[in-house]
């Protein structure tokens, strides 16, 4: 494995670890003092929640990078989980690519994207939008 398989391996092991790892990044750009100053980092349910949320006011950005132009919903249900670091790698290069606000880690954002199922939020399928619709 190369260093960013291995990295994305770690991160799939340890949710909790990769959602630490996104927050400081977050909060690296929202307030220089907290990150040096050593606040105490949140639980990981509020940390869910943070990225969560992020999610929601970044959703429109995340389509357009994720859905549009790497075309995910296109990408069989069953090849998704079965190529999982390679589909990670795309993500992260597309957020990477796209100079997102702030500080957030492409390559983390990508696994906590992964790994929370907003991929398949932000993305549905030809079936789940037409189900969602009717």
């Amino acid at each position: 494995m190369d260093v960013e398989e291995t990295a994305i391996a770690q991160m799939l092991a340890d949710s909790d670890q990769a959602l630490v790892n996104w927050y400081s990044g977050f909060m690296a750009n929202q307030d220089e003092d907290l990150v040096l100053t050593g606040v105490k980092i949140p639980s990981p349910d509020k940390l869910a929640a943070i990225f969560d949320q992020w999610c929601t006011q970044s959703r429109s950005l995340l389509q357009t990078l994720l859905c549009e132009k790497l075309g995910y919903a296109r990408i069989e249900k069953g090849r998704r989980e079965a190529t999982e670091i390679g589909l990670i790698a795309v993500t992260s290069a597309a957020l990477q690519a796209a100079n997102l606000p702030g500080e957030v880690d492409p390559l983390t954002t990508a696994v906590l994207l992964y790994t929370r199922r907003k991929l398949d939020n932000l993305c549905p399928d030809e079936e789940t939008a037409t189900a969602e619709v009717e």
